[in-house]
């Protein structure tokens, strides 16, 4: 579970606001916020011309509706990245922040990617024809700011290691391990056990 996970850091981790996350969290909920306001299908089945287009937006109640759940599951994950970024939470909390922010970013990408073969799997077929209805350049922008929220998790979630070594989850039997460890002080170079 997220609540009961032992993780240790791996590395020390950063005390103070991390500029590089915020600018990315600021860029994914942007591409977020426009991917869910955008166009999500392209409907050319009323004419062959582009005057003829209807384009139905992701928040829109004449379009799919997907704008609205990407859009709360995108902008959660941005207030995420931002406390990630701007406090700098340590320890445990800094992993539970990145489990969340790394599904979340995981969900808006295949909510955007579900729509997007659910009308390719629906559409018709005949992909030369000028009358489809096709997916918007919405879907395209949300894919990439959920993708940028899974990048962000992930940058965090490698910071820290396991704990704990469950049973056959370590070197294969007969391999040796290294179990070399250097001293720290000079006084203890020299002493042995």
């Amino acid at each position: 579970s997220v609540f009961q996970a032992p993780y240790d850091s791996r590395v020390p981790l950063p005390t103070g606001w991390a500029p590089s996350t915020i600018v990315i969290a600021g860029i994914a909920g942007a591409l977020i916020l426009v991917g869910a306001t955008a166009a999500w299908v392209v409907d050319e089945r009323a004419g062959a011309d582009a005057a003829n287009r209807i384009f139905h937006r992701g928040l829109s109640s004449d379009g799919p509706l997907m704008g609205w759940p990407v859009l709360l599951f995108g902008l959660v994950g941005v207030a995420i990245a931002l406390a990630i970024g701007f406090s700098g939470p340590q320890g445990a909390l800094r992993w539970r922040l990145g489990s969340l922010l790394t599904g979340l970013g995981v969900a808006v990408m295949t909510m955007s990617l579900a729509f997007t073969l659910s009308i390719s799997r629906s559409g018709d077929t005949d992909y030369l024809n000028d009358r489809n209805a096709l997916t918007g350049a919405g879907i395209l922008l949300a894919i990439t700011g959920g993708g940028a929220l899974f990048a962000l998790g992930r940058g965090v979630l490698a910071d820290f290691r396991r704990r704990r070594v469950y049973l056959g989850e370590g070197p294969p039997a007969g391999d040796e391990v290294a179990t070399e460890v250097e001293p720290t002080s000079p006084e203890l170079a020299g002493v042995t056990a």
